[in-house]
């Protein structure tokens, strides 16, 4: 039978079973928080330094202290009391000394001062370190793998004064820490197992002969590299692209653009007019040579029909000149005529107009005799490439070029994925200033229809700029990466 109950009595008993799931959800938030601190860092130190500070602030010791097992020795990583650990001092090495009997021994170190027990294995090594450090109260246990227990590492317990007040045993403050420590320490190892941070490490950690010796090995093999490796001594240059047959278009009269015909990018074929000027000078002479050659006519006409009631010599004279006037004016009116025909510009090869907003550029607009028109390029001729070499790299250049023609890798500005390759074919005697105001010297090399994809990219077209690459041959490795040193020693000793 259910006993009854007065309600302060059942208030009571809630209030009991209440406080007891509150203190439950207290404990959980408290483990959860210190299992996230233990697994915080990313490299082994950052991870070791952040398991020390959380053990002590967990336990009441005045210093905790990590190393790690690697092969037969342990090496300090981290401590509680200090952000980084400098591994070149005493206390630093006797503890390191110390860790590795312990590891030698298979078993843990507990010491009190005045308990008047001192392991016998580490009795030398105990006290050196006690005496350097002034640690009271030591205890070093090994932390295992939690799969396999072999030690991966050592954690060192430490308080500087004894109480007087009994505490309790410092051997048993990390009995609730082992298994999350474990997977804590190798967590940290396996992400440092990989990559050169633990080759590194591992570097570091030796002793300072293999240091000495292997960095003046790895010295050794990188000049010994330097001089006998070879390697292509490349030489990077800039240019601009243009058709390899290509004809320029001028305009054969001084005159106005009447109608420009053709836009950049069209297509032609020869004899296709491009461009229809009209001079008013022509139109002028045409017009007098026409008004004079019916003024002669008419005369020529007058003296016929006075000739046939007259029979006067000097109007044969007359009529002879009359008629030499008219042929010459005849002359005149077929030569003007073909200079009006010439005033129809026409593409003088099949091709692709090379141009830039012609008829904003021309049309109803004046032109002179010789001005520059347009281009007619034809691209499937192949195309030129135009390089503007620095004058100071001239000399390993024209070197390779007497060896054998130097080749040249090429790619478009706008089309950095896509390589063309050509032999470098001609190099000017004379060097210029670019627009930069440096000194460069032209040289050219053609690129084939065979070295062009079949369906010619719009990249490919007269002007576009490049980048290339001029290969100089075989020079060594040391040379090839320290050239820009040697030129400036070379012309500092001059």
């Amino acid at each position: 039978m259910t006993a009854f109950k007065t309600p302060a009595e059942r208030i009571a008993s809630n209030m009991r079973a209440g406080g007891e799931v509150g203190i439950l959800s207290h404990e959980t938030q408290r483990r959860d928080s210190v299992l996230a601190r233990l697994h915080r860092g990313v490299t082994v130190s950052d991870s070791f330094a952040a398991i020390t500070s959380t053990i002590a602030s967990e336990i009441a010791v005045d210093r905790v202290s990590l190393l790690r097992v690697q092969s037969s020795s342990c090496i300090l990583v981290a401590t509680s009391t200090q952000p980084k650990v400098d591994r070149r001092t005493r206390q630093a090495r006797l503890l390191e000394r110390l860790s590795t009997r312990v590891l030698a021994s298979g078993s843990a170190l507990t010491y009190e001062l005045g308990s008047g027990s001192t392991p016998e294995f580490s009795a030398s090594e105990l006290e050196d370190y006690l005496v350097d450090s002034g640690t009271r109260v030591l205890h070093i246990e090994r932390v295992e793998h939690p799969d396999s227990h072999d030690p991966i590492g050592f954690i060192v317990l430490e308080r500087f004064r004894v109480c007087e007040t009994p505490k309790t045993p410092i051997h048993t403050l990390l009995e609730s820490f082992r298994e999350p420590l474990s997977h804590a320490t190798s967590n940290a190892l396996d992400r440092d197992n990989g990559g050169w941070d633990a080759i590194v490490s591992r570097w570091t950690s030796a002793a300072t002969s293999f240091k000495m010796t292997s960095g003046g090995l790895i010295v050794a093999l990188v000049v010994m590299a330097g001089i006998f490796v070879p390697m292509d001594l490349e030489i990077p240059v800039e240019g601009v692209m243009t058709a390899t047959q290509k004809r320029h278009v001028f305009a054969p009269h001084d005159g106005v653009v009447s109608s420009v015909r053709v836009s950049g990018g069209d297509h032609v074929v020869a004899g296709q007019p491009l461009v229809t000027i009209r001079s008013p000078e022509l139109d002028l002479l045409e017009q007098a040579t026409q008004s004079s050659m019916a003024t002669a006519q008419a005369r020529l006409d007058a003296l016929l029909s006075l000739r046939g009631r007259d029979r006067d010599s000097s109007l044969s004279i007359e009529e002879q000149s009359l008629r030499t006037e008219i042929a010459g004016l005849q002359q005149q009116a077929e030569l003007i005529l073909t200079e009006r025909d010439a005033l129809l510009v026409k593409s003088p090869i099949d091709g692709r107009v090379d141009g830039w907003e012609l008829q904003q550029a021309f049309e109803s607009r004046p032109v002179s005799r010789g001005q520059f028109l347009m281009d007619v390029v034809t691209p499937n001729a192949g195309w030129t490439v135009e390089l503007d070499i620095p004058d100071k790299q001239m000399g390993y250049i024209l070197a390779a070029q007497q060896r054998k023609p130097c080749v040249c890798r090429v790619r478009l500005r706008s089309d950095a994925t896509t390589t063309y390759s050509g032999i470098l074919e001609q190099i000017d005697n004379v060097a210029h200033l670019n627009a930069k105001g440096e000194s460069v010297v032209r040289a050219s090399l053609v690129l084939p229809k065979s070295v062009l994809p079949e369906s010619e990219p719009q990249a490919i077209r007269s002007g576009a700029t490049v980048v290339a690459q001029v290969n100089c041959g075989e020079h060594s490795l040391g040379f090839v990466c320290f050239r820009g040193v040697v030129q400036w020693w070379r012309g500092l000793s001059w």
